[in-house]
């Protein structure tokens, strides 16, 4: 990722004994809030006592194939019979959800009795203007949801009422509501938040004004739509990948390799210019709690750092490339989606990368130039913009058409949204600062937040970030909304 905030969940302080200015700063918050969301809008997943159906159940009920089965209850499954009368459901994992954006394809099938399902179908899973949230997840994940959507007993669901569900996603996925859960609700167990009924009852929300409201809504819009962007392009590119390359190497083997090059001056088969160890060699081997990759596409290189609890990051390692390509090409395969997350160096440079033969420093470029062509595609078929309802300043919003600017466009869309959560809720920069501290944010997030709120009126800024980024008129603002109504 080239942005340093924690989009995947970094970590939680674990000494949970508030200063005295946590708990002003938490008081602030509480005063400040007009708003709870009612505990009969709030619903848990599908409770399910067996999780995935065996083969002899699904040979009974017609499904065929790899397709996951997943049933809810023992008396059901003593009912099934060819005969038996049944409703299917896209059913969906809880590694599906994220702050922002949940995924479009099922996990698999959820087989419900005809009479349950006919009352499920009639709340909260249908409901197109639901929130879904994970309950044990690393940091708050809220996604507004419209599609029909079965999960388990993990994820809460939310019926916002009347208020937006994109304004509601973008406080609840706040730093400042992260903030609020683990040293205000102290919704901590380990390292893990746990979000329950009980604490989406008591987040202390703020109902929306049209100027900081209408804000919010499209900043939250714009980040469901990068990461829906983000993941569309690491998933075309596995796509590609496994359908055009010749074999998969290591990526230490390429290492190696390009230095076997060097030495036999055979420069143009190179795929790297430097490669450099920012630390020890015990370090190699040395776990930690997270790896964060960052790229920076105008050097051209990669940059591994290292981060455990309560400490700094730690630069690891860094690799320089001959070619844009072949370090976005690398960059996908470091962060592919499906692959598990290495815990150490060493198991970083074992990642697989895919290449093309003969000569794969030139030829694995292929690869990258088919992904970039089809992600155009994919941004056009998906109709993906920032906004969904409304072209500003007679052009229309576009999203990036390439992973870099992408993953920085949504860090500072990140940014933006706290920066607004903060002044709605009426913080200084002092407190802005202490939050994004208490959560272990890198230096490197936050500093446009900060620099924002170093304003003499923080709602001018936020006009003034409004007239900045869409060019929006009080007049025009009340056109928009009574567009959106409409749509």
């Amino acid at each position: 990722m080239t942005g340093m905030r924690p989009w995947e969940g970094k970590r939680l302080g674990r000494d949970l004994t508030l200063s005295k200015q946590y708990k002003s700063i938490l008081n602030k918050i509480t005063l400040r809030s007009d708003y709870k969301i009612p505990a009969r809008k709030i619903s848990r997943g599908v409770m399910l006592s067996r999780y995935r159906a065996s083969n002899r159940i699904k040979k009974t009920l017609g499904v065929k194939g790899k397709e996951e089965v997943f049933l809810p209850a023992e008396a059901e499954l003593n009912s099934i019979t060819p005969g038996y009368e049944k409703s299917i459901q896209p059913f969906y994992l809880g590694d599906q959800i994220d702050s922002f954006y949940h995924e479009d394809k099922p996990a698999g099938k959820l087989i419900l009795d005809a009479k349950k399902s006919a009352v499920l179908e009639d709340g909260i899973f249908m409901n197109r203007r639901k929130i879904v949230s994970v309950s044990a997840t690393r940091h708050p994940k809220f996604a507004w949801v419209e599609l029909p959507y079965f999960m388990d007993g993990h994820a809460y669901y939310i019926d916002p009422e009347g208020i937006d569900p994109r304004y509601l996603v973008a406080i609840l996925n706040s730093s400042l509501m992260w903030f609020w859960l683990v040293y205000g609700a102290k919704r901590t167990h380990g390292k893990v938040l746990k979000i329950d009924a009980e604490a989406i009852k008591l987040a202390p929300l703020v109902k929306p004004d049209d100027r900081i409201g209408s804000l919010l809504i499209r900043l939250s819009n714009e980040a469901s739509n990068l990461k829906k962007a983000r993941r569309g392009f690491l998933d075309i590119w596995k796509n590609y990948s496994e359908y055009m390359m010749s074999e998969s190497v290591k990526l230490r083997e390429i290492l190696a390799e390009d230095k076997k090059c060097s030495s036999e001056k055979r420069l143009d088969d190179r795929w790297t210019s430097k490669t450099a160890f920012h630390s020890t060699p015990e370090i190699h081997h040395k776990s930690f709690e997270n790896l964060v990759i960052e790229a920076d596409p105008e050097k051209k290189s990669i940059m591994i750092y290292g981060q455990n609890e309560r400490g700094p990051l730690i630069g690891l390692f860094e690799i320089v490339f001959i070619k844009k390509e072949l370090m976005l090409h690398v960059y996908c395969a470091l962060n592919d989606p499906y692959a598990p997350p290495p815990i150490t160096l060493a198991g970083l440079l074992n990642r697989n990368i895919p290449i093309l033969r003969p000569d794969p420093a030139k030829q694995t470029i292929e690869i990258v130039k088919a992904v970039s062509w089809d992600f155009r595609n994919y941004v056009s078929a998906e109709k993906l913009k920032p906004h969904d309802f409304r072209v500003f300043n007679g052009e229309a919003l576009s999203i990036p058409k390439d992973l870099f600017s992408i993953e920085k466009g949504l860090n500072e869309t990140l940014e933006k949204i706290d920066f607004v959560v903060f002044t709605l809720y009426g913080l200084s920069k002092e407190e802005a600062r202490t939050i994004l501290n208490s959560l272990r944010f890198d230096s490197k997030y936050g500093q446009e937040v900060i620099d924002h709120l170093s304003s003499i009126d923080p709602r001018s800024a936020v006009e003034e970030l409004l007239h900045r980024e869409w060019g929006i008129s009080e007049h025009e603002e009340a056109v928009c909304n009574h567009e959106h109504d409409n749509c």
